[in-house]
């Protein structure tokens, strides 16, 4: 194999210089459009039409009607009903079971994956297939695994916690079996010259796994939170820029290359005294350019298929993983066995074909399960409290129907999809926004209930200006199932959340909203703010019979996951009591 092709852009030397630099620039420029694009959704946000909608009553009267209200009559029943199914959802009990079965499905699809490159490696390095030997290069090769888990857990740090240790267990005891239960020799590492290092047998799978997954680490470009949602598009941009550069600077090396060269620096001459810089970089700086189209159009075909629930947000970032770790254990093998090697995307294959068979039961069983629409309110501004929030919602409800919620800059990032990262670079990010009646009926109109192909839905977020967001809210509540309100961070200052529970009182039954607090929440604030709404609107209409609101408050005191999974029993007991409530 020729050293000309080993660093040529197509040869494996290229590839990983291609990969390393492409990672670094994934992080870097990805981290600023992120920013900047939040900016410009908070540009757009603050725009006024001069027709703004007014809340009646006002704060002021709101108050004066707490201070003549029965103040025994308000009631937060945050505890949970325990009675068995009488009390539970099916919609929930499948949309759990949903979940645990996708997260076995992912892991099995992994599994696959390591199977295969296992049994590559092996082949291609005429190693034999003895028992141990072959579990341990299958464990290694299977630590995506974890790292798919992680992600597809959310931000829920005990099951993400359980998922390494679960990993680090089955190492450590094939380290502890290798060097109790086997004849294995330690390896001496460094001889001659160099400081000799006796690694003792126990700790030669270590030795294994880290020069085995060391590519895993550019992994990190596509887990890190503030690009996650867009790191695989961007990186894609990234390696194809590169490529382009790669290629002509490789053609700039050649003789007729050095000649284009020579020509264009003297005819640049005349007009500028940096005529050989732009000479030698104009042409990669047009490579890179000319590279980046087909990524474009690539990118646009998934963003295309994500459109036509032909993919999920999910399956782009778990599948990039995968497909990242195939390509680099094809160079290894392309190095072995040449062509040959090519032989090992067939891993990737495997990966698909056993998640096609394994997610397409979650698809059609979601497909015929009522969607349960989630609408989520919150106090703006509290950026790292709404995304950890949303992010584990979005873990365990997308399995039981759709999320919706007001866009923010809070959020950007969190809820930021393909489409809208591309209209965004095009500079059309504004036409996502909403300035009148007619643009909120086309969202309202565009929401989409229908299941992706993991049986996950999607979560529906409008995009509203200073003047449109009253309006929306007020159409999302009258249509919704269940309404979380975050209100950690509430005070006399949050006009807009007063405006919510206004809306709450008079548009949907109390019994489907749950309040969420903590020890930064102005509870008082809030039950005079509540008790005032419910003064002015009378007890009749609050639907419950005994004239009681039966609005939850669920406090946040321990960590969020357990706080989302309280709220998700909840939820079960509101949907039985609605579902009840129709049948009679």
């Amino acid at each position: 194999m020729s050293n000309t092709w080993m660093s040529s852009p197509f040869g494996p030397g290229g590839f990983i210089l291609t990969f390393l630099i492409a990672g670094l620039l994934t992080l870097i420029v990805g981290t600023s459009l992120v920013l900047r694009y939040r900016r410009t959704v908070r540009r757009y946000m603050l725009q006024q039409t001069g027709r703004l909608t007014s809340a009646e009553p006002t704060i002021e009267q709101i108050l004066a009607s707490a201070r003549s209200a029965d103040r025994s009559r308000l009631w937060f029943p945050d505890q949970v009903v325990s009675g068995g199914d009488a009390h539970r959802s099916s919609e929930f009990r499948a949309a759990r079971l949903a979940h645990l079965k996708a997260a076995a499905i992912y892991a099995a699809a992994g599994f696959c994956h390591a199977g295969i490159v296992t049994v590559l490696w092996l082949w291609f390095g005429s190693i034999e297939f003895a028992l141990i030997r072959t579990s341990i290069i299958f464990w290694v090769f299977a630590w995506p695994v974890t790292l798919t888990l992680v992600v597809f857990w959310g931000p829920d740090r005990w099951r993400q916690s359980l998922t390494v240790m679960a990993y680090v267990a089955v190492l450590t005891g094939f380290c502890i079996w290798v060097g109790a239960f086997s004849s294995t020799a330690p390896i001496h590492i460094g001889e001659g010259s160099a400081p000799s290092l006796t690694l003792p047998a126990y700790l030669q799978p270590l030795l294994v796994w880290v020069s085995l997954v060391w590519p895993s680490l550019f992994l990190l470009v596509f887990l890190n939170r503030r690009v996650r949602n867009v790191g695989p598009a961007i990186f894609l941009f990234m390696v194809f820029s590169i490529i382009g550069t790669q290629v002509v600077f490789f053609a700039e090396h050649t003789r007729p290359g050095m000649i284009l060269l020579l020509r264009l620096s003297l005819l640049l001459q005349p007009v500028t005294g940096y005529s050989a810089a732009f000479a030698i970089y104009g042409p990669q700086l047009l490579g890179a350019l000319l590279f980046s189209i087909p990524a474009w159009f690539a990118v646009r075909w998934i963003a295309h298929r994500y459109a036509q629930r032909r993919l999920s947000d999910q399956s782009i970032m778990l599948d990039s993983i995968w497909l990242l770790m195939t390509l680099f254990d094809l160079i290894d093998f392309i190095l072995d066995r040449g062509i040959l090697g090519w032989v090992g995307l067939t891993a990737f294959g495997g990966y698909k074909l056993v998640l096609a068979i394994g997610l397409r039961p979650l698809q059609g069983a979601a497909a015929v399960r009522p969607s349960t629409r989630l609408l989520l309110l919150r106090v703006f501004g509290r950026r790292r409290h709404s995304e950890q929030l949303f992010a584990l919602l979005s873990a365990h409800w997308r399995y039981a129907g759709s999320i919706e919620l007001i866009a923010g800059d809070d959020l950007a990032t969190t809820t930021l999809e393909l489409r809208e990262f591309l209209d965004f670079l095009g500079g059309k990010l504004r036409q996502s926004f909403i300035y009148s009646a007619e643009d909120l009926q086309k969202r309202l109109d565009a929401i989409d209930l229908g299941p992706d192909p993991d049986g996950r839905f999607r979560v529906n977020e409008l995009f509203c200006i200073t003047d449109t967001w009253q309006v929306a809210v007020t159409r999302l509540i009258g249509q919704t199932d269940v309404v979380l309100m975050d209100l950690r961070g509430f005070s006399f200052t949050n006009a807009g959340c007063i405006f919510e529970l206004q809306t709450l009182v008079n548009v949907v039954p109390l019994d489907r909203v749950v309040l969420l607090v903590d020890n930064s929440t102005d509870q008082i604030l809030l039950e005079n703010i509540l008790l005032g709404l419910i003064q002015s609107e009378g007890y009749a209409r609050l639907g419950a019979g005994d004239g009681e609101a039966r609005m939850r408050l669920l406090r946040l005191d321990r960590s969020a996951a357990a706080g989302v999974q309280k709220f998700l029993r909840l939820s079960e007991e509101i949907l039985t009591t609605k579902t009840a409530v129709h049948s009679a």
